[in-house]
Parts: C-alpha cells; sequence; structure tokens
C-alpha cells in the first residue's frame, strides 16, 4: 500500500488499498487529521468463526504521540476513523494500555473508547471481521447492508467496494 514502510505483514491490509497519496492531500486540505500506525498484519487474521478461534495475536504500534493528537481530535468533536478492522484492534488496544501486540477480540456489544468508525471492504460471512463490523452496526443493520450491497452488485473480499461505518 502508499502507508508501508516497515517489512513484516504477512498480508495487505486491504481496506488501505482505496487510498492515494491525492486522497490523502484531499483529505488533509479539508482540515482532516490524518495519522498512521503500523500494522503486522498476520495471516489468520481473517478466521471463519466457526472454528471457534479467536483471531491471532497481532504486532501494532501506535506512538504516544499519534494517540495523544487522535483523544485531542476526538475531545474537539472530531471523530476517529479507521482505515481497516485490523487499525480498529491496534487503536482501541492502545487506548486500553497494550501495546506491541493485540489479542483484541471485538464482537457485538464491545464498547468502542476511541474508535468512531471504519473504513473497511465487505467481508466474507461468519468471519471475525464481519463479527467486528457487526460491532459497530448491529446485526439488523449489518443485515441491511449487506442485502442492498448484493443487490446493487457491490463487490466483496479484499479488492471490492468499500464502506464507512460510523457510531
Amino acid at each position: 500500500t502508499i502507508f508501508a514502510n516497515k517489512a513484516g505483514s504477512v498480508a495487505v491490509p486491504t481496506a488501505s488499498l482505496h487510498f492515494t497519496p491525492e486522497l490523502i492531500s484531499q483529505l488533509r486540505a479539508s482540515g482532516k487529521q490524518v495519522e498512521f500506525v503500523t500494522l503486522q498484519v498476520g495471516s489468520s487474521s481473517s478466521l471463519c468463526i466457526e472454528s471457534r478461534q479467536k483471531p491471532s495475536s497481532e504486532q501494532f504500534e501506535v506512538s504516544q504521540e499519534t494517540l495523544n493528537r487522535l483523544h485531542r481530535w476526538k475531545e474537539a468533536g472530531g471523530r476517529v476513523i479507521a482505515v481497516g478492522t485490523t487499525v480498529v484492534r491496534a487503536l482501541e488496544s492502545a487506548v486500553r494500555g497494550m501495546s506491541g501486540q493485540t489479542n483484541l477480540f471485538i464482537t457485538p456489544g464491545f464498547r468502542f473508547e476511541l474508535v468512531g468508525g471504519v473504513i473497511t471492504n465487505f467481508h466474507e460471512p461468519q468471519t471475525t471481521h464481519l463479527l467486528l463490523v457487526e460491532a459497530f452496526l448491529g446485526r439488523k443493520r449489518l443485515e441491511e447492508v449487506y442485502q442492498y450491497a448484493l443487490q446493487h452488485r457491490f463487490r466483496f473480499l479484499s479488492y471490492g467496494d468499500g464502506m464507512l461505518i460510523t457510531i
């Protein structure tokens, strides 16, 4: 992706594939704050929930300076939008005092402390990524969104269409 500057991931954080340097410039020019984190996306980041396995631990780095800026942004009335489910896990882990690795499993009922939305792709059914999306939307709204996407022939999975979800 345009963000990568450290080796280590075994998978692409696919939500970021929707972003270009021009889009980042436009976001900043419109007054949006853009921050970066380091992710080491794991090979089993989207496990099937039928396997009864939690997502694997993933390495991440969120600097204290970045966390402080995000807190100030939120306190000033801004909304923290994560680009991808792995970023959601990293930010919500960092705000809870975790660093280096996260094993945070976000499911419906989760109380978000920092993240107010996510840009993500349309995920496969019965996966941990979809559970995280359901934590934002709730079951009924999730079903409505996916039904709409199917009816309008949206593209799913890693190289498909993205969506912005806010709470």
